[in-house]
């Protein structure tokens, strides 16, 4: 099971990263260059600081192995890709507007998706471990044999029932 969740994992990224390749070309070969006279360079340096920062933090994204989480910021960064390549390109307001918007929007909601699975998930495991630990405590305190529980430096940590009554 782990390795065909990795192998899709794997496709997923190669698709991610031709969509970000395929997305780059079209927009490029689609449409007119604006002169470099009219470039905004103030908003191109923080655009490009923004699209940076989220595709170094894909990187840890991609560890978390949450798929919503991975798909959403997979369309934030498409989203913040056109935007930032808007600033170089005349285009219909549909590409620079409208088709970033929805790209963000709908990332936002996968990634919140993400996060909300995760928390859930995180809880599952809480209240899990909560029981297993209680339930590992009270065989510990009612074995009928003297045990003693002792750290990595051999100090006692606790001592059962059984042995504190023997003498």
């Amino acid at each position: 099971m782990k390795e065909k969740k990795i192998k899709t994992a794997s496709i997923y990224h190669c698709l991610f990263l031709l969509a970000l390749i395929v997305t780059t070309t079209a927009w490029f070969v689609s449409f007119k260059l604006h002169p470099v006279a009219k470039l905004d360079v103030q908003d191109i340096i923080i655009e490009g600081l923004i699209l940076s920062c989220i595709l170094i933090s894909y990187i840890y994204i991609v560890r978390l192995n949450i798929t919503a989480l991975q798909l959403g910021w997979s369309l934030i960064t498409l989203g913040r890709l056109i935007d930032f390549f808007d600033e170089f390109t005349s285009e219909p307001v549909f590409f620079n507007t409208t088709l970033e918007g929805i790209l963000v929007i709908s990332g936002l909601v996968l990634v919140v998706i993400g996060f909300s699975q995760a928390y859930c998930s995180l809880k599952e495991e809480n209240k899990l471990r909560k029981k297993v630990q209680h339930d590992l405590t009270t065989t510990f305190e009612a074995s009928p044999v003297g045990i003693i529980k002792i750290d990595g430096e051999f100090r006692i940590e606790h001592i059962n029932r059984a042995r504190q009554t023997v003498r």
